[in-house]
């Protein structure tokens, strides 16, 4: 509670078992767990950290053969309500089914990988929904899905079969989309906003970029990616509505990066329909990262025949 402080430290070749869900930060004090020198904490419940108003937590995994694994089904989450870090150093190695970091609004989550082999071992990432989250990979590895960490340079995060990534935070390392889903922001209805990657992009292809839209203000009602380094592309662009309806003249900024070192395109465009008699334009999608809402072709033709047309009568008379 308020001014509890919890430090737990298992080294020297030891092993932690623990049965639930380990909190470093409950709901008001602050907790440290320590996991060193070759030991390894197991734990059949997912890692929760700052888990309350106020909570502070810090988890730090280091050095070789040190581990934390759990088996639960459940997201492991970094900064739920208060402010919680996860350090992993020194080749050490953490392996969880999913990851949140930063969730409520009040939440502030970091994730930080130092050192040549530490490895983040998770299926699902999500890297700040309402709150404030942050990856961040000096060194080390993140491999998502059904991808060999042993296969990844040190400071890339790739992602595999079976992966995903959402969130509104920042990524700040190489991110490789061999098999996965990138799904900037949060749910509309829930977080949209922003994903930023500090650093290159890479998709292959047979991953996906899939943005959602329910409305025209980037990172207010349809979510977006920012990348700062270089772009390599392949794979599906795919664009889903959220309860929305685009008209004539909408323009969307799905990928803002700097689009004049960019040299290769999207494998597929996969552009959910628009009614109304109206179809998207991508003549801009490689120079600026936009895409439009223009008539559909038939029409535009139709209009242009009943404008000819109304000239020629206009001739006459």
């Amino acid at each position: 509670e308020a001014g509890g402080v919890v430090e737990i430290t298992v080294t020297n070749g030891s092993t932690l078992e623990a049965w639930g869900a380990p909190s470093g930060g409950g709901r008001l004090g602050k907790g440290t767990l320590n996991v060193r020198g070759g030991s390894e904490a197991d734990s059949s419940g997912e890692l929760f950290v700052a888990g309350g108003e106020n909570a502070t937590g810090d988890v730090l995994v280091s050095g070789t053969d040190s581990k934390y694994i759990s088996d639960s089904g459940y997201a492991s989450t970094i900064g739920w309500i208060g402010t919680g870090t996860l350090t992993i150093e020194d080749r050490g190695l953490v392996q969880v089914n999913a990851m949140l970091i930063g969730v409520d609004p009040t939440g502030h989550g970091t994730v930080t990988l130092i050192d040549s082999g530490s490895t983040l071992k998770v299926n699902n990432l999500a890297v700040g929904l309402e709150g404030i989250g942050g990856l961040y990979v000096n060194d080390g590895r993140v491999a998502l899905g059904a991808v060999d960490p042993a296969t990844i340079p040190d400071g890339e995060v790739h992602m595999g079969t079976g992966s995903e990534i959402r969130g509104t935070g920042t990524i700040a390392c190489k991110v490789v989309n061999i098999n996965g889903d990138l799904r900037p922001g949060w749910f509309l209805d829930v977080a949209p906003g922003i994903l930023t990657i500090n650093g290159d992009y890479e998709q292959r292809a047979d991953g996906k970029l899939i943005i959602e839209l329910g409305g025209t203000e980037r990172g207010v009602n349809y979510n977006a990616l920012d990348v700062t380094g270089d772009v390599e592309l392949a794979g599906t662009l795919k664009v889903e509505l959220y309860s929305f309806q685009p008209q004539e003249g909408d323009t969307f900024l799905v990928l803002d990066c700097d689009w004049s070192a960019v040299s290769t395109t999207f494998n597929t465009l996969d552009l959910q329909p628009l009614s109304g008699n109206l179809d998207w334009d991508v003549s801009d999608l490689y120079n600026s990262g936009e895409i439009s809402v223009i008539p559909e072709p038939a029409s535009a033709m139709l209009l242009l025949f009943g404008g000819v047309l109304a000239m020629l009568r206009h001739r006459r008379n």
